[in-house]
C-alpha cells in the first residue's frame, strides 16, 4: 500500500476516527470506568489489567499476565485507547510494556503488518525496546525469541517516535513516518527501517546487517554518533544534505546509497 505522506501528518494524534472507523472507545476521564460499547467487549479484560498496573506500576507477573490475542487493528484500537490514561504515574513505562506484549502475542499466533498511530503527546518509554527478547527465570542468559528472519516483524508507525525506546530491534521490517529520537535503532540487527522524518543523534549505533533508510539527519557536533561501530549496514537516503552527513559519519565496513528521483540505487561509499 503506497501512503501519502500528507494524510498520514494529518492522521497523526487525531485520535480513532478514521483509522479503526467501527470502533470507538468511549473512556471517561476517570481513571477505571472504561465504557465500553458494542463491538470492542474484547477490551474489557485486558483493561482491568492495564488500569492497575498504570496506577500502581506493579511488575510482579505482569508480563505472563498479559496473554490477550488481538488483531493488528485491535492493537491499534488498544494503542489509541490508552489516551484516556495519560495522566497515571505509570503511563509511559507500563503502555509500552503492554504494547510491545500484545505486539508479540499477535505475531506468534500469525498476526503481522501493524499499522500504530501514537495519539500521545508523552513518549512510551518502553515501547519498542527490546521487542521480541522475553526473559524467563532469572537466568539473563535464557531467552525466548519468537520472531524469525522467515517471517520478520512488519510495521508502521504513522506519527513521532522522539522519546520511544526502539532499540535492539531484530527481523524487523519498520517505517516511521515521524522523527525519530536519540539512539533510536541501537544494537539492531538485521533489520530494514525506514525513516521518513527527522533523525536526531545517535541513530542505529552498533547497528548489525541492517538497511536503514532516512530523509533528513540532523548534522553537528553530536553527528559523529550517527551509525557509531555499525558493521555491515547499508545507509540509504534520497537527501543530498543527508547523504554528506553519512559520508562523514557512517564508519567503515558499512555502504552508503543515494536514492535517485528515479529510483535508482546508487553506491557513494562502500567501505
Amino acid at each position: 500500500m503506497i501512503l501519502n505522506m500528507a494524510q498520514i501528518r494529518l492522521q497523526k494524534g487525531t485520535g480513532i476516527d478514521g483509522i479503526v472507523r467501527d470502533y470507538v472507545p468511549d473512556i471517561s476521564e476517570e481513571l477505571g470506568k472504561l465504557k465500553v460499547k458494542e463491538g470492542i467487549s474484547f477490551l474489557s479484560g485486558l483493561f482491568k489489567k492495564y488500569k492497575s498496573a498504570v496506577h500502581y506500576g506493579s511488575h510482579l507477573g505482569l508480563l505472563a499476565s498479559i496473554t490477550n490475542i488481538l488483531s493488528p487493528e485491535k492493537v491499534n484500537l488498544f494503542l489509541q485507547s490508552t489516551i484516556g490514561f495519560e495522566g497515571e504515574i505509570f503511563y509511559a513505562k507500563m503502555t509500552g510494556i503492554f504494547l510491545n506484549q500484545l505486539i508479540i502475542n499477535s505475531y506468534v499466533h500469525g498476526g503481522n503488518n501493524f499499522v500504530l498511530v501514537p495519539p500521545n503527546s508523552k513518549a512510551l518509554s518502553f515501547f519498542g525496546q527490546e521487542l521480541g527478547y522475553q526473559k524467563r527465570g532469572f537466568d539473563p542468559n535464557y531467552e525466548i525469541y519468537p520472531l524469525t528472519r522467515e517471517k520478520p516483524l512488519m510495521m508502521e508507525i504513522r506519527g513521532d517516535l522522539k522519546e520511544h525506546r526502539f532499540h535492539r530491534l531484530k527481523y524487523t521490517n519498520l517505517t516511521v513516518y515521524g522523527d525519530v529520537g536519540i539512539l533510536f535503532g541501537t544494537m539492531s540487527e538485521d533489520s530494514a527501517i525506514s525513516i521518513h522524518g527527522k533523525v536526531t543523534y545517535g541513530f542505529f549505533d552498533q547497528a548489525k546487517r541492517c538497511i536503514i533508510t532516512v530523509d533528513e539527519m540532523i548534522d553537528g557536533f553530536l553527528s559523529m554518533y550517527h551509525g557509531k561501530e555499525a558493521t555491515q549496514c547499508t545507509f540509504r537516503t534520497s537527501n543530498p544534505l543527508t547523504l554528506e552527513t553519512l559520508l562523514k559519519n557512517v564508519p567503515k565496513d558499512n555502504r552508503v546509497v543515494f536514492l535517485e528521483a528515479d529510483g535508482t540505487e546508487r553506491v557513494v561509499k562502500d567501505f
